[in-house]
């Protein structure tokens, strides 16, 4: 079962937390679209990526991400926009769904304990944009994409 506090074990022993550090290892786009300027240096999106990592479960804000950085907001917006393609904001709302998906695939809780977990306002906040990222509702997604444990079934 998964608790709001974030501190139950994820699958194998692993917190919620140790969990988040390794499935987001999703692969960061760094491309340099033509004509917008230089992006963030790889030092800068490396630092950044970590933190978002480390805090995928609290309030992240632009500020704490530039900072990170150590670029202005406005700078730091444009710049991880570049190397990404996303904007910074889109970025961690992504990574938060794909921890979503994986605690949906393997039963870790309910949808309204997931969507407070990760930050979301709501439930039906949680579910629009999931249904946006993936274009499946997350009661859906749980439906077709469930783990059956092994020797199970």
């Amino acid at each position: 079962n998964f608790v709001s506090d974030h501190s139950v074990a994820c699958g194998s022993g692993r917190t919620v937390h140790e969990f988040a550090a390794s499935v987001v290892a999703v692969p960061v786009l760094t491309r340099n679209m033509p004509g917008a300027g230089a992006g963030l240096s790889d030092k800068a999106l490396e630092r950044t990526i970590a933190y978002i990592e480390a805090h995928l479960f609290e309030d992240l804000s632009l500020g704490d991400l530039a900072r990170t950085a150590c670029v202005s907001r406005i700078h730091f917006a444009r710049m991880f926009r570049v190397r990404t393609g996303f904007s910074p904001m889109k970025y961690v709302q992504h990574e938060r769904i794909e921890i979503a998906k994986h605690l949906l695939r393997t039963n870790e809780g309910n949808i309204s304990a997931i969507a407070a977990a990760l930050g979301f306002f709501d439930q039906s906040h949680f579910s629009r944009v999931f249904r946006k990222i993936t274009g499946i509702s997350p009661g859906r997604y749980a439906q077709h994409h469930a783990v059956v444990p092994r020797g199970a079934g």
